[in-house]
């Protein structure tokens, strides 16, 4: 999400097969010790120019 705004589709790390599927979104406050996310950039899928994030 970027200026509170959701990713595009063309953005997203999803098969072009999950586009019919819902969406699941998850808020995260806190995790345990020594864990952490991590952004980054992935490899175009199927042929797609857009960048996509994996987490």
């Amino acid at each position: 999400m970027e200026h509170g705004k959701p990713a595009p589709w063309e953005h997203r790390s999803l098969h072009i097969d999950s586009l019919g599927n819902p969406l699941n979104s998850y808020a995260i406050d806190h995790l345990p010790e020594g864990w952490n996310i991590v952004a980054s950039e992935s490899s175009p899928l199927l042929g797609s120019l857009a960048e996509r994030y994996e987490y």
